[in-house]
């Protein structure tokens, strides 16, 4: 039965306070809780350890009643422990009355508490220690738990013992707790150390892959996935190391450029250039790719150095004619058609090659031959492919010296600027002059403009060079039209080249020339290729509707070259077509002039002048005028000339011939 409960809960933990008595006769019974009720409490001795007297974590025993309870037999004494246990309120010791001898069922009886509850500390009372307790001691796991107090019992040796097992226990009860507390601690801060790990390894795998990232991003194309220029000059190194330590080692380097992506570009818009520019890499790949079964020796890498040029390197081949085989194959599986976004779309690709047994140094000299080798296939025309040899270097070094010296071509005052007359069929006198821009290059002499316009375009020096020839012009013009006033319809042509036709800033640029010279728009024609006019039909509409409305005329130049047909002159608001000479050279007779006729017939409808170029023999001129062509120039008349020759013509009257 139970005496007392626990009166003291220090700090949310009850203090352990709670005695068994096992007593068959009741022979200790009474005497232990005498010895711990309260007429014993005056005579306890407090053995518990020094402490701060505010400090009240385990209790006092000194001031603390005992929660004793008392069973008659083993079975109930193990039936209590399990069910103290069972509640979380387990008992601090046990007090086990033992016989003179102890028999086996007693000291069983003390192994089954000593198993059943590992923290209780058993106390065995008995009268005599005549005998050896080693049987007891062997069987029991923990001996620390087992003391012997000897009858009959003693009022300071029972309180003493108690108040240090109590206290014992609840130290015990409390490091535990502590030490559970720690380990509680200790795990969870090992599972936030693992997750600190865990989230370290994900930062530098994610790190890793990033730099990964970045490298590989660094030596590849981002749009097509292939080598970029970087990586592509470090394979070609290593191909020049190993070419000179194997003297029958053989590469090659292939120059890809497509021959229509600008156009496809422009009209289609960049989704599509985009999407065909990946498209030629995966074939780029797929037809390399299928070389392996034929030679297996030669590695190929394929790489994208900007825009839509291509590298292919052939490292290994066998001979040098293998490169025109892969650039066949190439040239064939791009020019196949391809579906981009909806749209059929069909190319072509031109390609430069050369080989180390030129004798390279650096991987720079190597593309630098493949394009010049490139250049001259865009050269010959759609779809091919050129082998570089030494003679190109050394026209690719003489256009590069071109290419710098017509950088300088204003500031060094080189331009120069000729005259031909256009003559009236109809009246034979002179009805306007073309101005046609010549480069004296010293030491080259006295170059035309077809020699040096298209490198000025590619230089980006046009625009200034046009403006210079406009100014040039208009100030020359209003000179002769003031002086020489019989020629009250005098007119000036001048050539614009696509880039400046196409610029934004063409008009503010001509309205500001007019402006500064005081010269009359209406006689000044700006003659304009019909590719240029052709290439964005809306826009150059417009544009030349804005022309129009400042009184400038405009000549559809170089007619019959180009890819348009006759029924582009439909409402296309230019002044004059001016025929190719190719029209010239290949009229013989009467009969021959029927395409000429039509052209004329249908400008005629539309309110058009034609003018016809490259005149050089009467016999054309009669043909030209039985056509009913309008004006004509070549060198029948005039070639080129200076403008103090063109002043003296003008002097003398300027007639050539009679009407037919």
């Amino acid at each position: 039965m139970s005496t007392e409960k626990d009166s003291n809960i220090i700090g949310g933990l009850s203090p352990n306070r709670r005695i068994l008595i096992l007593d068959e006769h009741a022979a200790i019974e009474d005497d232990i809780r005498t010895f711990l009720g309260e007429h014993a409490r005056t005579h306890t001795l407090d053995t518990s350890i020094d402490r701060d007297p505010g400090d009240t974590t385990l209790g006092s025993p000194a001031r603390s009643s005992y929660q004793i309870d008392s069973v008659y037999s083993a079975p109930e004494a193990l039936e209590a422990i399990q069910k103290r246990i069972a509640q979380g309120q387990p008992y601090a010791i046990t007090f086990v009355d033992m016989p003179l001898r102890p028999s086996g069922e007693r000291i069983e009886t003390i192994e089954q508490i000593a198993k059943e509850d590992h923290e209780i500390h058993v106390v065995m009372c008995t009268i005599t220690t005549a005998y050896s307790w080693h049987e007891i001691l062997d069987n029991l796991d923990d001996t620390d738990r087992l003391l012997i107090l000897k009858k009959p019992l003693e009022n300071v040796e029972v309180s003493q013992l108690a108040h240090a097992l109590i206290e014992k226990w609840n130290l015990r009860r409390q490091a535990q707790l502590k030490m559970d507390e720690l380990a509680n601690m200790v795990e969870e801060r090992t599972a936030e150390l693992q997750h600190i790990n865990e989230m370290l390894r994900d930062e530098i795998r994610q790190r890793r892959e990033a730099e990964e990232q970045l490298r590989h991003d660094a030596l590849h194309d981002v749009l097509t996935n292939l080598p970029n220029r970087v990586l592509l000059l470090d394979r070609i190194e290593r191909c020049i190391e190993r070419s000179k330590r194997a003297k029958d080692y053989l590469f090659a380097v292939l120059f890809l450029d497509l021959d229509d992506f600008k156009v496809i570009n422009d009209s289609l818009g960049h989704s599509v250039g985009d999407a065909l520019l990946v498209e030629i890499a995966n074939r780029l790949i797929s037809s390399l790719r299928a070389l392996d079964s034929v030679s297996r020796p030669m590695v190929k890498t394929m790489a994208r150095i900007g825009g839509d040029e291509f590298v292919v390197l052939l490292d290994g081949i066998r001979k040098a004619s293998d490169a025109s085989l892969v650039a066949n194959r190439v040239q064939k599986t791009i020019a196949r058609p391809m579906e981009l976004e909806g749209r059929e779309v069909v190319t072509a690709v031109s390609i430069g090659i050369t080989t180390n047994q030129i004798g390279y140094d650096s991987p720079e000299d190597i593309l630098r031959d493949a394009d010049t080798a490139l250049y001259r296939a865009k050269e010959l025309g759609r779809g091919t492919h050129v082998v570089f040899d030494k003679d190109m270097r050394s026209q690719a070094m003489e256009r590069l010296q071109i290419q710098g010296d017509v950088r300088k071509i204003i500031e060094r005052e080189q331009l120069h600027i000729q005259y031909q007359p256009i003559v009236c069929l109809s009246t034979g006198r002179i009805d306007g002059l073309e101005a046609l821009v010549r480069w004296n290059h010293p030491p080259r002499g006295l170059l035309s403009a077809s020699e040096f316009v298209p490198i000025a375009e590619e230089v980006g020096i046009i625009i200034p060079i046009g403006e210079w020839i406009l100014r040039q012009v208009c100030q020359q013009a209003r000179q002769w039209r003031s002086k020489h006033t019989n020629y009250p319809n005098l007119s000036v042509c001048v050539n614009l080249s696509f880039r400046q036709f196409s610029a934004d800033t063409m008009l503010d640029q001509i309205d500001q020339i007019l402006s500064e010279t005081e010269f009359d728009p209406r006689y000044l024609k700006l003659d304009v290729a019909e590719d240029t006019i052709m290439r964005d039909r809306s826009h150059t509409t417009k544009l030349l509707k804005e022309l129009a409305a400042r009184h400038l005329a405009v000549h559809l130049d170089d007619f019959g070259t180009g890819q348009s047909s006759l029924s582009c002159l439909y409402n296309l608001p230019v002044a004059a077509i001016k025929l190719d000479r190719s029209f010239v050279r290949q009229m013989s007779t009467h009969e021959d002039t029927g395409t000429i006729q039509t052209i004329v017939a249908l400008a005629h409808s539309q309110k058009m002048k034609v003018i016809v170029e490259g005149v050089e023999r009467a016999e054309q001129l009669k043909q030209l005028q039985f056509a009913r062509c309008d004006l004509a120039q070549g060198y029948f008349f005039s070639e080129p000339v200076e403008a103090e020759v063109i002043d003296a013509i003008l002097v003398s009257g300027g007639h050539w011939l009679k009407t037919v």
